[in-house]
């Protein structure tokens, strides 16, 4: 799964933060994922919050990425939460340290 049409999970992952957005939860990134490239990542999108959280830790657990509790706002409802998720600083750092 690391090579995607010439691109990588992690690029992908990058590609899908807002200009304004510094982490995200996990079920914002498998939906967003799913988006960009459906063929690849729309199963994932098909599964149920935890199991989308799951996926994407076990997923991004090799390139030494680990979820955790981040801040959100739910865009459906605008009440902040905690949930898993990942900050972009993890991702950059993860594809610095893999070139």
């Amino acid at each position: 799964m690391d090579d995607v049409e010439g691109s990588t999970l992690l690029a992908d992952i990058a590609s899908i933060f807002g200009a304004d957005e510094d982490k995200l939860w996990s079920e914002t990134v498998v939906s967003r994922l799913a988006e960009l490239r459906p063929s690849v990542y729309g199963p994932w999108a098909e599964q149920e919050s935890k199991a989308m959280a799951a996926q994407l830790a076990a997923t991004l657990k090799p390139y030494g990425v680990r979820t955790g509790q981040v801040w959100g706002t739910d865009s459906a409802t605008g009440k902040g939460a905690n949930r898993r998720g990942i900050t972009r600083d993890d991702i950059t750092g993860a594809i610095t340290d893999g070139d």
